[in-house]
């Protein structure tokens, strides 16, 4: 019987990451973010394509997609910003304190984002086909968002969200399925995504 409940759940760790070696880093951002102290990182930047060092305020973290994330607030310029806990390099605890940010929700901010990319809002109209619109349905994407039944059984789908990097690559994975509506810079932005791919796909070998 005991086998039979294990075999009820199973645990899928596919596409999770890997903390082992991550330990007292983690360890000194919890102790920091509990005490409330602000400290020096060491983050490997991919967007920059390089390690930076800054200070800031560890606030609080948060699990995605098989990853710990650690939401903070720059001393220097007083933003909020999403690290990957994986590409902290370094932990150096300072003397000093902080206090929490007026106003932070990290609910609220996860909840108005696609994923976990901040930015700018980004209001989109999407159209959906027939064959995939029934898998939208079932689920609710974004807080703010409405949806449109059209006769033929496709919908479309208006948004307001942040993190254009993530919304662009989710409709990309939709395939000829999804149109974009609105924005036209989307839309453009999606385009030329695919006249890339499609030229990577012209017969090229690594």
């Amino acid at each position: 019987m005991t086998s039979r409940v294990k075999a009820l759940c199973i645990p899928v760790d596919k596409f999770s990451k890997d903390y082992s070696d991550k330990t007292e880093i983690i360890d000194a951002l919890s102790d920091a973010a509990i005490t409330q102290k602000i400290c020096r990182l060491k983050y490997d930047s991919f967007s920059r394509e390089k390690q930076v060092e800054f200070s800031a305020a560890p606030l609080t973290f948060f699990e995605n997609r098989g990853g710990l994330y650690l939401f903070v607030e720059s001393t220097k310029y007083g933003m909020i910003r999403v690290l990957a806990v994986e590409r902290i390099l370094s932990v150096e605890t300072t003397g000093e304190r902080f206090e929490m940010p007026d106003g932070f929700e990290p609910g609220e901010i996860l909840d108005s984002a696609f994923n976990i990319t901040l930015g700018e809002p980004v209001q989109a109209k999407i159209w959906v086909s027939e064959a995939q619109a029934k898998y939208i349905l079932q689920r609710k994407y974004f807080k703010k968002q409405n949806i449109t039944r059209n006769t033929d059984g496709s919908i479309v789908l208006e948004i307001n969200t942040s993190g254009w990097f993530d919304l662009k690559h989710w409709v990309l994975s939709l395939g000829a399925e999804a149109k974009v509506l609105e924005p036209e810079e989307l839309r453009r932005d999606i385009a030329e995504e695919v006249r890339k791919m499609a030229e990577n796909m012209k017969g090229t070998s690594c």
